[in-house]
């Protein structure tokens, strides 16, 4: 096709909520024809969750008419009357935003219109102001009309070619029909698969996730302070379709009073640090049953806001702020018993902050670059570097205070090399800051200009990803959001698909790459409305809507 009315609404996300009619006798001609526009296009279906705004598939009736063009609001019906796989996309094609290609305003330039020979329905055949289209007027468009009698025709070619025979719909998207979809849906979406709903209680903190392979699955672990106040390990068992089990609590799951709770694989570890009831950092390992096996009580102090990376298959980095209000990074040795030993650490001279975040840049097997954003105590973001020996870690850089400020800031290090923060920056907005860091960490260069940006937001997370990375966020209005961003060679942040209207209500967000799975490739974890711990998951590469369509 064509065109798209002026002023049609369109599917957040590309993603279309969608329900059939259980009376229906064509379910699977239904699925077909969602299969392949899912196939050819940017647009995914998913079967309605919570979402206001969904397409019922249905009989047509005098109160439902033919189908509507593009998002009208709340339930809107989809004539899926008609048994063979092209009529039905035709219908799905209105539904997406498509007007007829005979209604486009620029008609008369290309198939002379007999009015006259119409028998019926007129306004399916009258021209519409038109929005999007397409240079080229597609005789052969999925959504044009057939001529009706090839010897008194109601369209013919301008131009007499094509003959009136060979013009109208043959059942199937054309080129330009593609063209246009993917001008007005641009980007596969991230699609939700199914969640954990049920499986956990009530939490005070739920901002902490995980994941690791076990026997080619996934398995993620949630560390989260409970409606008691206290550390807990939950596990979920992530299946290659995305369902989610939990799993048995292992022994010692539940631990004393916590805050600031996190958690990282290493090896076939679990290790998670946390602020204990004292108000010390606590480091607490679990094996590979998870169960509980040693912590690493009275070996740090006072410290808050503390983070976790692993640096290798037995060592991790506990960057967090001292009790004298500094940067404090402690390196810890994991014994196979998975035992705890303090290494060493940064000192005490660190820079004043009030929180932290950071990821691991470069590692050669011997010496490690850590990136460690910190919030100086004015609220301004800061970017620096330290490197990780045998025995000692040394700060090597810092950005200064380029970033201005900004809260809910993380670093991650993308598979382009560059390294990027996430944050949300001064007027509430989520941005994206990329910046070239040299391989020993010496120079940090912000790539201005080449920033992602988005709308309001309540709180951020994110994960490097293939194509570039993924923010998790919480929305102005609450919800959770997923949104992809691609970084081409120079740095460059391009927003790409997002996951649309598919979650509700929910806060203290996070997000993790899943191994193995291939139909759902990351999870997250978040409190949702009624303050449980909610894990879901979701497929943020290519993937289909529905599983059963394929």
């Amino acid at each position: 096709m064509g065109a798209t009315p002026a002023g049609v609404k369109l599917w957040p996300g590309g993603i279309v909520p969608y329900e059939i009619n259980a009376d229906l006798g064509n379910i699977v001609a239904i699925k077909d024809a969602i299969k392949t526009i899912e196939q050819q296009t940017n647009v995914r279906f998913v079967a309605r969750y919570l979402q206001d705004d969904y397409v019922r598939f249905s009989k047509q009736t005098l109160g439902n008419a033919n189908s509507k063009t593009g998002r009208k609001g709340g339930r809107q019906f989809l004539n899926a009357s008609l048994n063979d796989v092209g009529s039905i996309m035709h219908e799905i094609c209105h539904t997406l935003g498509m007007l007829h290609e005979h209604q486009r305003d620029d008609r008369d330039a290309s198939v002379i219109f007999h009015a006259d020979r119409v028998t019926e329905d007129m306004d399916d055949y009258e021209k519409r102001d038109t929005g999007t289209k397409t240079e080229k007027y597609d005789f052969e468009s999925l959504m044009h009309y057939n001529v009706g009698d090839v010897s008194n025709p109601i369209f013919e070619s301008v131009a007499g070619i094509p003959s009136p025979a060979n013009i109208g719909s043959k059942g199937a998207l054309t080129i330009t029909d593609k063209t246009l979809l993917e001008a007005i849906y641009p980007a596969a979406p991230v699609v939700r698969r199914t969640d954990g709903e049920g499986g956990a209680g009530a939490v005070i903190q739920a901002s902490a996730i995980s994941a690791m392979g076990v026997n080619n699955t996934a398995v993620v672990a949630n560390a989260i302070v409970n409606a008691s106040g206290k550390y807990q390990l939950v596990l979920w068992r992530i299946r290659d379709n995305g369902v989610v089990l939990r799993m048995p609590d292992p022994v010692g799951a539940t631990g004393g009073k916590a805050t600031d709770v996190q958690v990282v694989a290493v090896g076939r570890l679990y290790v998670s640090a946390m602020r204990n009831a004292a108000g010390k950092l606590l480091l607490i390992s679990h094996g590979n049953n998870f169960d509980r096996l040693h912590d690493s009580a009275g070996l740090a102090g006072e410290a808050s806001d503390v983070h976790i990376i692993s640096i290798s298959n037995d060592r991790v980095v506990t960057p967090c702020i001292s009790g004298s209000g500094r940067v404090l990074s402690i390196i810890w040795q994991l014994r196979p018993d998975g035992s705890i030993e303090r290494f060493f650490d940064s000192g005490t001279d660190g820079p004043k902050a009030k929180r932290v975040s950071s990821v691991l840049m470069q590692d050669d097997g011997s010496i490690q670059i850590a990136g460690i954003l910190y919030t100086t105590p004015s609220s301004k973001l800061v970017l620096s570097t330290w490197k990780v020996d045998a025995g000692s870690i040394t700060r090597l850089a810092d950005s200064g205070e380029v970033m201005g400020k900004a809260d809910f800031a993380q670093v991650v290090k993308a598979d382009t090399g560059h390294v990027v923060v996430v944050c949300r920056d001064a007027s509430s907005k989520l941005l994206l800051i990329p910046f070239n860091v040299s391989d020993d960490g010496v120079t940090i260069t912000r790539l201005s200009g080449l920033e992602g940006r988005a709308g309001k937001i309540r709180e951020v997370a994110a994960v490097s990803r293939p194509y570039g990375v993924l923010t998790a966020v919480i929305s102005e209005k609450g919800h959770i959001l997923l949104i992809k961003w691609a970084i081409n060679a120079d740095g460059a942040l391009e927003r790409l698909g997002d996951s649309g209207d598919q979650a509700g209500q929910g806060s203290q967000l996070s997000v993790t790459a899943l191994p193995f799975a291939t139909q759902a490739t990351v999870c997250t974890a978040a409190r949702d409305g009624s303050a449980k711990l909610l894990p879901i998951t979701w497929d943020d590469v290519d993937g289909p809507g529905e599983l059963d369509v394929v």
